[in-house]
């Protein structure tokens, strides 16, 4: 049997090695997740139209990724996102998180820019980062214990490695 490699690219997800992040397949959240992002998305000015699902994809994971990295501790993002890239246990439940914010974006495109209004004062307030991702995919993630926020034992030849194939 041959070794599986990771980061691993299959039908629902493809591993981007400019931006180091899984992104969700368009026909994977069509096909699975029955929701079909050109309709929804509404882009019929937009004048990349063909790409406007990607786009949404992309930015749903950069969301994902953010938050996991709000996590690290002093500079242990970059192990954190080789652990993404490499650990297969990391993999399926960081597939999961990103379906359920892309479910959870489904009625506001863009959580990030959501606002919340203090009914009492009758005004417009900024939300949390946190605010912007799924609380379903904050479990998931939290569960599967990839917002650790400790220290990681960092391999010793982790500069030699470090983005070296992912």
């Amino acid at each position: 049997m041959a070794e599986i490699i990771y980061p691993l690219d299959d039908t629902a997800m493809t591993y981007d090695l400019t931006r180091h992040m899984y992104i969700l397949n368009n026909d994977y959240v069509l096909n699975e997740l029955g929701i079909d992002l050109l309709r929804d998305l509404n882009a019929t000015e937009d004048p990349k139209r063909s790409s406007i699902a990607e786009r949404h994809l992309k930015r749903a994971s950069t969301l994902i990724y953010n938050f996991i990295y709000s996590f690290a501790q002093n500079d242990a993002k970059d192990y954190i996102e080789f652990k993404c890239a490499k650990n297969p246990d990391w993999r399926e439940p960081i597939q999961q998180a990103l379906e359920e914010q892309v479910i959870f974006m489904r009625p506001n495109p863009d959580t990030s820019q959501t606002r919340g209004v203090n009914i009492m004062a009758g005004t417009k307030m900024a939300l949390k980062r946190e605010d912007a991702i799924s609380p379903l995919a904050q479990d998931i993630l939290q569960n599967a214990g990839i917002l650790y926020t400790g220290y990681y034992l960092v391999p010793l030849n982790f500069d030699e490695i470090k983005r070296l194939d992912y």
